[in-house]
């Protein structure tokens, strides 16, 4: 009889076990919110430069499955494959008004556009 009692028991505690991982499970499905893929131009930035001395810099948040960039319309290489960021040092540009441009895909297929226009004096 003991045995029972303690089988009994040790379903009950098993069953209790049971339903408070199902209810965090559902709490998490239902909060779980995906993170969206994005990135970011770090330089150069949205301003007027006094050197002509740049550097390149983009970072994601996420991998990117490539990422492509233009400077002045003019393609400058496939940066990066699965990647998360990329730098350039030592871009030599003219006084006035330039464009720097990114293209990225994501894993889920979605290719991303950033455009940063700024100057040098």
């Amino acid at each position: 009889m003991k045995r029972r009692k303690k089988n009994k028991k040790s379903n009950k505690n098993l069953m209790i076990l049971i339903g408070i991982l199902l209810a965090v499970s559902f709490f998490l499905l239902i909060n779980f919110k995906p993170q969206v893929s994005t990135f970011s131009i770090n330089s150069p930035e949205n301003i007027t430069y006094d050197d002509g001395d740049i550097f390149l810099s983009v970072s994601s948040n996420r991998l990117m499955v490539w990422m492509n960039d233009s400077l002045d319309g003019e393609n400058l290489k496939n940066q990066c494959t699965f990647c998360y960021d990329f730098r350039i040092d030592g871009y030599k540009l003219k006084p006035g008004t330039h464009s720097y441009s990114v293209d990225a895909m994501t894993e889920d297929g979605i290719i991303l556009s950033q455009t940063v226009v700024f100057t040098v004096k």
